[in-house]
């Protein structure tokens, strides 16, 4: 874990710039600590920066849609995160990992 600190660190530094620094004040929770273990463990199996956004909303809405009250949007919602996600997952997830493309 500790050859992750540097740059789990300078992703917490962006977060805090990008969203913090728009403001000028920074809710940590919303702004760091919801975004930084999707990054993390993006980053980890592959994901493009450009789809984090995609792969946070896909997150929310299974969360929402588990709640046995969620209504029928929210429940329709969550199915389609999650037929996404699972496309997603195929077309990208099961790719070697960057480093391993990189040297291939």
């Amino acid at each position: 874990m500790l050859d992750h600190e540097p740059k789990i660190r300078a992703i917490c530094d962006g977060l805090v710039d990008a969203r913090g620094g728009q403001r000028g004040t920074c809710d940590f929770v919303r702004d760091v600590a919801a975004p930084l273990p999707m990054i993390v463990i993006g980053d980890l199996l592959g994901v493009e920066p450009a789809d984090r956004d995609k792969l946070l909303r896909w997150s929310d809405d299974l969360i929402e849609g588990t709640s046995m009250s969620a209504p029928p949007e929210v429940m329709m919602r969550a199915m389609r995160a999650f037929e996404e996600y699972a496309e997603y997952h195929r077309r990208v997830v099961g790719r070697p990992p960057r480093c391993a493309r990189a040297t291939t």
